[in-house]
């Protein structure tokens, strides 16, 4: 009887290493057909925003961006057998059902960047009282308010070295990361600002309120109110009438506010059988192409 308890454990045990290999090498398949869904996501965003400027001529200035257009529009999670139909080449009924994305192309000149207040190795002053004024409408407190411009000076002073060009988004997440913020607040900071790898205007078309406010001073709603309810008639389409909304109550510069964009971020979740894998890319248009950074 003893020996006969010890092969069933023995025989237990050698199934369950077996089932755990198995079970191993079918989420190490997913992952990677995962990772594949996602480089595809990525690579139709850069279609749909270089498809968005078929027929212009960016040197002619007529390119605007707006929150109608098709790159703007969120994909809900999907599965692919819904995409594509079943007799497509090495691909069955039942591989796309397992497989799935969903995701949104967004306008980054929407946030503040903060590479507009890089001068040298030091901050620039007109560009952190905006981002004093933006942090106070989102609801920060002063403390952490200079909480913040005190890591970013810190940020700028060690990465003096470094060339302007290179991408910062992943410095700004450890600034975030690092203040003492509800989780409220932090998604709020998160939506509002970013760092690309240039001094960008803000895109006025796609921007919150809050941000709009920021870069034009924010001594009035009504400046905000008037470019807010130009922009719901009819995306606004070039500095003049980005002006002629404002009445003269101010004048605002090109390197100010915009109607179009350059930089943009794709993020998403790939999904294939148990796995889902979340992924981001920023990217960057130049004409009619788009590359990732």
């Amino acid at each position: 009887m003893a020996l006969v308890m010890v092969c069933a454990a023995l025989a237990a045990a050698v199934m369950w290493k077996s089932n755990l290999g198995l079970s191993r090498t079918e989420n190490q398949r997913d992952a990677a057909q995962a990772r594949w869904i996602a480089r595809a996501a990525v690579d139709y965003a850069r279609w749909v925003l270089a498809a968005d400027t078929a027929g212009l001529d960016p040197a002619a200035n007529t390119l605007m961006d707006h929150l109608y257009e098709p790159w703007a529009q969120k994909i809900p999670m999907t599965s692919l057998d819904q995409l594509f139909e079943s007799r497509t080449a090495g691909l069955t009924q039942q591989d796309l059902q397992l497989a799935g994305f969903g995701g949104q192309v967004t306008d980054e000149q929407a946030r503040f960047n903060l590479g507009r207040m890089v001068f040298g190795s030091q901050l620039d002053p007109k560009e952190v009282r905006r981002l004093e004024l933006l942090l106070d409408l989102i609801g920060l407190k002063s403390i952490q308010i200079a909480e913040l411009i005190q890591a970013l000076q810190k940020v700028v002073i060690s990465d003096a070295a470094a060339p302007l060009q290179q991408p910062r988004h992943r410095a700004i997440e450890q600034v975030i990361a690092g203040l003492t913020l509800s989780e409220d607040q932090r998604q709020r900071l998160s939506a509002a600002i970013t760092w690309l790898p240039r001094s960008t205007p803000v895109n006025v078309n796609t921007a919150s309120p809050e941000v709009i406010a920021a870069m034009v001073g924010g001594g009035s709603t009504t400046v905000v109110d008037r470019l807010i309810q130009a922009r719901q008639r009819a995306p606004l389409r070039d500095l003049a009438e980005i002006n002629a909304a404002l009445a003269g109550t101010i004048l605002v510069s090109s390197n100010e506010l915009d109607v179009k964009s350059s930089f943009f971020r794709a993020r998403g979740l790939a999904r294939f059988g148990r796995l889902e894998l979340s992924f981001q890319a920023l990217l960057m248009r130049q004409g009619r192409q788009v590359m990732i950074l």
